[in-house]
């Protein structure tokens, strides 16, 4: 049995990559989806109104981010 400990939808780092993602980091998170079913600063959900994709500022910090500390990056 294993188990990873992920975050679906990144609503919870409160539009900001940095000390929020470090300390769930440092916690045991090791995936992380920007979105989910609705669209936030880090992009646009399949189900959003906006529909603008990953191509979010934010939303490319925090995948390179992401990818820096080997996380998992559920797209």
């Amino acid at each position: 049995i294993g188990v990873i400990l992920g975050l679906e939808g990144s609503h919870a780092l409160n539009d900001t990559v940095g000390a929020e993602l470090d300390e769930l980091y440092r916690l045991g998170l090791r995936m992380i989806a920007p979105t989910h079913r609705f669209d936030n600063a880090f992009g646009g959900s399949s189900e959003g109104c906006d529909r603008y994709g990953l191509t979010m500022p934010l939303g490319k910090r925090l995948i390179e981010t992401a990818i820096a500390r080997s996380m998992i990056v559920d797209l």
